[in-house]
């Protein structure tokens, strides 16, 4: 059965990924659909708040093999949108390059992309946008200012590797973690990650 979808304007991106179909239209809507179902992942939502800057444009656009969209800024930050939350979550934002000991955005690789994994992908292509600068922290520095970036990285990473299912960038993100933790002593977010890692039966 063949089915003529009608949105609320013409396509601006249009993304194919396995049995996933995502659209964007000229007003900012987007969709993505499983045409195999065939099924809405979610309810049509809008791009138009991750432009809220007004130097903002949409970069690059892509799409998971589990529908996740894509949504890469010239800001310098990549979103992707999360159906559980209903919400657009930051997966990537070039903010982590100063500071980050984790950062791989300026690492040349000729790598492709499924060997080299989605996350540092995006990296890499947020560290090449011509109109984002990498934010520069003017002044000294505390002390704890690149253990706390590089955690904080980490932590995105992991949460995007989980929304996008980039399973072996979670596990080498949940890795370099652990071992952070225990370099730093810090042994409240240890234990914090040790009983999320155990999950409910641990409470």
């Amino acid at each position: 059965m063949t089915l003529t979808l009608v949105l609320t304007s013409p396509i601006s991106f249009l993304e194919s990924q396995k049995c996933f179909l995502m659209a964007i239209t000229s007003t900012g809507d987007l969709s993505v659909w499983n045409v195999k179902t065939p099924a809405a992942l979610f309810a049509p939502t809008s791009v138009l708040p991750l432009l809220s800057q007004s130097s903002a444009q949409i970069s690059n656009v892509g799409l998971r093999s589990n529908g996740a969209p894509i949504i890469s800024l010239s800001t310098g930050v990549a979103h992707s949108y999360d159906p559980a939350l209903l919400s657009w979550v930051r997966i990537s934002e070039l903010w982590w390059a100063d500071g980050s000991d984790v950062w791989s955005g300026r690492q040349r690789s000729t790598a492709n992309t499924a060997s080299r994994g989605i996350i540092v992908t995006i990296e890499g292509a947020l560290s090449e946008l011509p109109e984002a600068d990498s934010p520069v922290h003017g002044g000294e520095r505390p002390q704890w200012w690149n253990a706390a970036k590089t955690l904080g990285h980490l932590e995105q990473r992991m949460g995007a590797a989980r929304l996008l299912e980039s399973h072996g960038e979670f596990k080498a993100s949940l890795v370099l973690y652990a071992k952070k933790l225990a370099e730093e002593g810090f042994r409240g977010k240890a234990e914090e990650l040790i009983r999320e890692l155990f999950g409910p039966i641990y409470w």
